[in-house]
């Protein structure tokens, strides 16, 4: 496995973590940072802006991505992350 994908994986735990911590908590949360939604976004911020410098790497996060319906519902509402998504994308283009 290569660092890039080790890297990748490991933002992929804290996703995992950090959404079932928000699901948890978001109902009684009295603060944004009570509900863990502080902590998603960053790791959020982090996986859609990890760079793709190979299209093999691009297919893995856009795969992850669908497969999360509680991100693919997020990048509907938030076009700055859309913005982050695709620019993320700029590496391939010496590809």
């Amino acid at each position: 496995m290569t660092r890039s994908q080790t890297d990748f994986y490991e933002l992929i735990k804290e996703y995992k973590t950090a959404s079932a911590f928000y699901q948890d908590n978001v109902e009684q949360a009295e603060s944004d940072e009570a509900s863990g939604i502080l902590v998603l976004r960053d790791v959020v911020g982090r996986i859609l802006l990890e760079p793709c410098a190979a299209p093999e790497e691009m297919v893995r996060k856009v795969s992850f991505i669908l497969s999360e319906n509680f991100l693919v519902e997020w990048l509907g509402e938030e076009s700055d992350m859309v913005r982050m998504l695709l620019s993320s994308f700029m590496c391939l283009k010496d590809v």
